[in-house]
């Protein structure tokens, strides 16, 4: 026969076992997600890196292709944008951050830096971050690299000038001509 007291003790040890797996679960759960956003960061091409809402680096990711060009994590983990960014970036930095806590719309910045004599040009994406308690936490940012880009948009722009001056050219040569003739009759 069992008291009242064992009955007691005895829900209070399957309440425990319950919450105790539960828990267990939810690690699992927690290592699996971590795991699936680990690969998939490790898969991308783009800067990855995780500002708090000072604009201190809280984590930073970079693809292994890019290791002529960017900092390891150890050297940025723990700065602040400020002492990372050349002003102008900054600049922007700063700005998107206050504009995404006040929003929580996304932000996209566009800037140039120059590394060893380089340069190259970044587009970025911020998103908001929460803490547990589902305040303002700071950012995510993705960069991608943009300079191929930007390169072509500035040689075709270079060639359409030049297209331009040489059909400038052609037709001020026509009108001479026109006129060359007009003069010889």
């Amino acid at each position: 026969y069992w008291t009242e007291d064992d009955a007691r003790l005895f829900k209070e040890i399957g309440r425990r076992l319950t919450d105790g797996l539960s828990t267990m679960l939810s690690f699992g759960e927690a290592r699996e997600y971590a795991e699936k956003l680990s690969s998939t960061i490790n898969s991308m091409d783009d800067l990855v890196f995780v500002l708090d809402e000072k604009g201190v680096f809280i984590d930073y990711h970079h693809p292994q292709t890019l290791t002529n060009h960017h900092s390891q994590k150890a050297d940025i983990v723990g700065s602040n944008v400020r002492d990372i960014f050349p002003e102008e970036a900054v600049s922007l930095y700063v700005k998107a951050l206050a504009e995404l806590q006040i929003t929580g719309e996304v932000q996209k910045l566009e800037y140039c830096l120059v590394r060893k004599g380089c340069k190259t040009w970044y587009s970025a994406r911020m998103s908001k971050r929460f803490d547990k308690t589902n305040k303002f936490a700071g950012a995510t940012v993705v960069c991608r690299d943009i300079s191929d880009k930007v390169i072509a948009e500035q040689e075709k722009k270079n060639l359409e000038e030049r297209l331009r001056q040489s059909q400038k050219l052609e037709t001020i040569g026509q009108l001479v001509g026109a006129v060359a003739h007009d003069l010889n009759n």
